[in-house]
């Protein structure tokens, strides 16, 4: 069992601590991209060797790196000689002991949840593990693989370059012209829209989660194959904004559309 499964388990504060958890991952200010691997990762859902295995895709599930294990997040991201080859060269210190680390989900869990969190460090990994990971598909099409060193730097300039960018940027809009209104702190909305798209026998569904200082924390959009009517499509656009806003860990949300219909009905 996960280090950080364990640690919910027996607890009657078990969902306010996982909703906690992911509130603390989103709200990491970081490039949205690498939230949203961050977010893949922890779930266990990026093709990794082990997962296409899983689906039937290929055959072979041993880590091209090390020969050793199967590659899944945990060993690419962080057990690997490889990953650990990146992590002494990131100089970071953990307050937790590496063996604790047996998925994953278990290193974002201990940065984010001990009783001193650890964002800054918490920052820096998501990062890096996006640097391993994007360098390690760049290798499977040909590219050069980088070493330990290499990756670290690239990952903290990547960072210090976003933060920059973002520096004196306001968090908060509210313009009065605006039709959009944030939610309370600490909660969240969730705008949806549906469109029919006649020709093509099809919808398109999307969904935006913003936070309390207006700024995205994560989106989707989806092409639906079947001949629905405009109600319909607001109707799974609802649907779908609900859905992901669950598998993205946010429970305290508003939800938004344009559909006076849909929202009545559902009063």
């Amino acid at each position: 069992m996960d280090q950080a499964k364990a640690e919910r388990n027996g607890s009657s504060s078990d969902d306010g601590r996982t909703r906690k958890f992911w509130r603390n991952l989103w709200c990491l200010e970081v490039v949205h991209k690498v939230r949203h691997f961050a977010w893949r990762a922890v779930k266990g859902i990026l093709p990794t060797k082990a997962n296409l295995v899983k689906r039937g895709v290929i055959k072979e599930d041993r880590c091209d790196e090390c020969n050793e294990e199967a590659e899944s997040e945990g060993h690419l991201l962080w057990s690997c000689h490889r990953a650990q080859d990146v992590w002494q060269n990131s100089k970071l210190h953990f307050n937790f002991e590496r063996h604790r680390v047996r998925s994953f989900q278990d290193l974002i869990w201990l940065l984010l949840m001990s009783e001193n969190p650890d964002v800054d460090s918490a920052k820096e990994v998501l990062m890096i593990v996006w640097a391993v990971w994007h360098n390690r598909n760049e290798v499977r099409h040909g590219g050069r693989k980088k070493n330990g060193s290499e990756l670290v730097h690239a990952a903290k300039q990547y960072l210090q370059e976003f933060n920059e960018a973002n520096v004196g940027l306001p968090k908060l809009i509210r313009n009065q012209g605006l039709a959009w209104a944030p939610p309370s702190i600490s909660r969240y909305k969730v705008n949806v829209d549906g469109a029919v798209f006649a020709s093509q026998k099809s919808v398109g569904v999307g969904a935006l989660i913003r936070d309390s200082y207006g700024q995205v924390v994560a989106a989707i959009s989806k092409k639906i194959n079947a001949p629905l009517g405009p109600l319909e499509a607001e109707v799974k656009a609802w649907e779908e904004g609900v859905k992901f806003a669950r598998e993205v860990g946010v429970y305290d949300f508003t939800l938004e559309g344009d559909s006076l219909v849909v929202f009545n009905a559902l009063r």
